[in-house]
């Protein structure tokens, strides 16, 4: 059970789903006012939810592209 989970974890394409999950649920909550708020420099938490989900999404993408660049080359 707890070698599926980690493989399951480990899965590229869990770690960009739950990064963008993390990045869209962050800009949801502050997008109508994230100028403003940086303005007045009033940082919130939803900031560092979108700054770390930038971050996961960035990570996760050299990941998801070796995986397609491996299916690729099984496919040719």
């Amino acid at each position: 059970m707890i070698k599926a989970l980690r493989k399951f974890i480990s899965h590229p394409w869990v770690g960009l789903f739950a990064s963008l999950a993390m990045l869209l649920a962050g800009l949801s909550e502050g997008w109508d006012t994230i100028q403003e708020d940086l303005m007045n420099a009033d940082i919130k938490t939803h900031h560092g939810v979108i700054i770390y989900g930038v971050y996961a999404v960035l990570k996760s993408v050299p990941d998801v592209f070796d995986g397609l660049d491996t299916l690729l080359e099984k496919v040719e």
